[in-house]
């Protein structure tokens, strides 16, 4: 498949950061940052991740959580860690800094994760807590921007 041999070709450890990225990991693990192939790779294991809790239903709910338009816009700040055998072992798509750098402030939550950033408890469903984002956009709340006459 295309996408497959797209995502294989394009496997470069992450620039200038791989000594970093890669602390900790066994010898072989290969750190990268994603490109929009491997968003098949990443519905696959996020389909079977977590022993297929939920079943059918609940691979559908996980995978809903990864859209391709997060690896065209999100893969600077996001992470793939393969096994030396090039299987996915781990990802981390975008980051709390990458919102902050677009101008986004965290919302405050009803609690704060073990690295204080505030939560929304069950934001999603039950035990589907989530961070949530605010920016405020030109013209306040609701502000129908000027249309040029005729």
């Amino acid at each position: 498949m295309d996408d497959e041999r797209t995502a294989v070709e394009g496997r470069t450890t992450v620039e200038g950061r791989a000594g970093d990225a890669g602390e900790g990991l066994p010898e072989g693990f290969l750190v990268r940052h994603p490109v929009p192939a491997d968003h098949r790779r990443l519905q696959v294991a996020l389909a079977g991740w977590w022993g297929g809790l939920g079943g059918d239903a609940g691979a559908l709910q996980r995978q809903l959580l990864v859209p391709r338009l997060f690896l065209q816009h999100f893969a600077g700040t996001s992470f793939l860690v393969e096994r030396p055998d090039h299987t996915l072992h781990a990802f981390l798509i975008g980051s709390i800094a990458y919102h902050t750098r677009m101008g986004f402030r965290l919302e405050p939550g009803d609690r704060t994760d073990e690295h204080g950033v505030p939560v929304h408890r069950d934001y999603d469903g039950p035990g589907l807590d989530r961070v949530s984002f605010v920016r405020d956009l030109p013209g306040g709340p609701g502000a129908i921007p000027p249309v040029a006459a005729p």
